[in-house]
């Protein structure tokens, strides 16, 4: 049996199942209940199952992955896991906790990748020269297969209102809140922010003179609407060595909104400067205040990068991703890099 995380088997179809039914199938009954929610558990549970001849997909930054590839690592080892969007974890910012970092990462999870990892899909070329060094792997073991640039290739985009209207961020990684705050200080825009609850302290204290409306860890269907009341998305980057904003991209693209991003190695590929989207360099509040309201005085322009933007993004879409992913999984043939500008 091939199985993946809920997410991928409900779009991968046949002869994918979920992780769920594959433990309901393959393990005692007396352990089903132990394994039932994701986290640890399930991950011995997948991977003694993938040491038994399964074939296991796994998100990487999904708990229970680790252990997955820790039981396949063992002696003898067995290359049975199939690790979906790696993304490697930054490192701390504090120098003690830098230091335990590299521990566990020498101790467990280099080896755990290195020995129980079939194969890895990254989202940007440049990951997989930097993946295949990081983890001291075989290149041909790291496959680029972009991030969906839209959910399908149908649909109508919605007007740009003339007027000026407002300017819209979210994120959960590797956000530059404060570039975006800087950019709009005093300027008068109608902000509206999104953030996670990690940054909740830290994106309030930036709005504290008032420059934006904060909203945090909303529900995908108010994350939308507040996305498609705004003329304009900004994506304010740090560029931190990992993929990040490629959801943002996507989501922003197929709700007509025309975007603003930030010059970062992990939306390479999955956009065309000032065709597709307006590009500033990095931590250059004044370059990104400038992009926004040249957008927000210009719906003409606002209307040509959006078009630019559906056009482009409808040449990969969810379909062509997973079964690229499916293609990876079941091993059918080589897997190149795929996409529009992916290369």
């Amino acid at each position: 049996m091939s199985a993946a995380p809920e997410f991928y088997a409900a779009r991968l179809g046949q002869p994918f199942i979920s992780h769920q039914e594959l433990l309901r199938a393959r393990l005692p009954r007396a352990l089903r209940g132990l394994a039932a929610r994701p986290g640890r558990l399930r991950g011995l549970a997948l991977g003694w199952l993938a040491r038994r001849g399964h074939r296991v997909a796994v998100i990487r930054r999904e708990r229970g992955s680790l252990p997955a590839l820790l039981v396949c690592a063992l002696p003898p080892a067995r290359r049975r896991v199939f690790v979906l969007e790696l993304i490697r974890r930054p490192l701390p910012r504090t120098a003690w906790r830098r230091v335990l970092y590299r521990l566990w990462w020498h101790a467990i999870e280099n080896p755990a990748l290195r020995r129980g990892m079939a194969a890895a899909q990254v989202m940007t070329a440049w990951e997989r020269e930097e993946y295949a060094n990081h983890y001291g792997i075989d290149r041909a073991r790291v496959h680029h297969v972009p991030w969906p640039f839209c959910e399908r290739r149908g649909g109508s985009p919605e007007a740009i209102d003339e007027g000026p209207g407002g300017v819209f961020a979210s994120g959960r990684t590797a956000c530059d809140w404060e570039t975006l705050f800087a950019a709009a200080q005093g300027r008068g825009w109608s902000l509206t922010v999104v953030c996670s609850g990690r940054d909740r302290r830290r994106v309030r204290a930036l709005a504290a003179g008032g420059e934006a409306e904060v909203h945090v860890d909303v529900a995908w269907g108010e994350h939308d609407r507040l996305l498609r009341s705004a003329e304009v998305c900004v994506i304010p980057i740090e560029d931190r060595g990992l993929s990040a904003g490629q959801v943002r991209l996507m989501t922003a693209v197929e709700a007509g909104i025309p975007v603003v991003a930030t010059k970062v190695r992990s939306l390479d590929g999955y956009l065309v400067p000032g065709e597709t989207a307006v590009v500033v360099p990095a931590a250059d509040a004044e370059a990104m205040r400038a992009a926004i309201e040249a957008l927000l005085a210009d719906p003409e322009r606002r209307r040509r990068i959006r078009d630019a933007a559906l056009a482009r993004a409808r040449g990969w879409t969810y379909a062509d991703y997973f079964a690229r992913i499916a293609t990876l999984v079941l091993g059918k043939r080589e897997i190149h890099p795929a996409g529009p500008g992916s290369g």
